[in-house]
């Protein structure tokens, strides 16, 4: 006759089950990877500025100053302004997680199973991740809106170009005034394809 473990009372009484200490398996999301956050977060790339948005040059066009010649012509040196000034605002995410003193007094050696606080900053961090691969692929619906300025704020597909497929800019600008404060009406370049 076969006996169980679970038919052995005081076994199951007496003894502790396997724990796992300080291990525990996370199914808190669906997505095996964040590109947003492993892209966006690396500590090379994370940068703090001072100013009150993000401002760069961006040539925007050629001088168009470039002419054919014969030999001894005199030559007739012009300047074109070709550079403009871009700019975004600040774009700010938090998270936070909190542990009472208290907790951390109960969730110690040797009763821990798990350590309280990790699990609590793991579950922000991935919090943190969700949302930010969310707004990373998205775009704000205004200029005041909150939310990153994400992919879909770069990357238009609201273009209605007629030479669609032969080559042409198909996107436009997200907002009226242009992303980044550059218009893809005044600078067809500025558009994606």
């Amino acid at each position: 006759m076969a006996i169980a473990v679970s038919d052995l009372q005081d076994l199951i009484t007496t003894t502790q089950k396997e724990l796992g200490e300080l291990r525990w398996t996370e199914i808190a999301t669906d997505l095996q990877e964040h590109v947003a956050l492993s892209s966006l977060l690396q500590e090379s790339r994370v940068q703090f500025s001072a100013g009150t948005s993000v401002q760069w040059n961006i040539m925007v066009e050629n001088s168009g100053l470039a002419k054919d010649t014969s030999l001894f012509a005199t030559d007739e040196v012009n300047i074109g302004d070709v550079m403009k000034t871009a700019e975004i605002g600040w774009k700010h995410q938090t998270v936070n997680y909190a542990i009472e003193r208290r907790e951390i007094a109960f969730n110690r050696d040797p009763r821990r199973i798990v350590d309280l606080v990790a699990v609590r900053r793991a579950d922000a961090m991935i919090s943190l991740a969700e949302h930010m691969e969310k707004r990373f692929w998205g775009a704000p619906s205004s200029e005041t809106d909150l939310k990153m300025n994400g992919v879909g704020y770069w990357v238009s597909t609201s273009g209605s170009d007629p030479g669609v497929g032969s080559g042409a800019f198909a996107g436009g600008d997200v907002f009226s005034a242009g992303t980044a404060g550059l218009s893809s009406t005044t600078y067809p370049r500025w558009q994606n394809w």
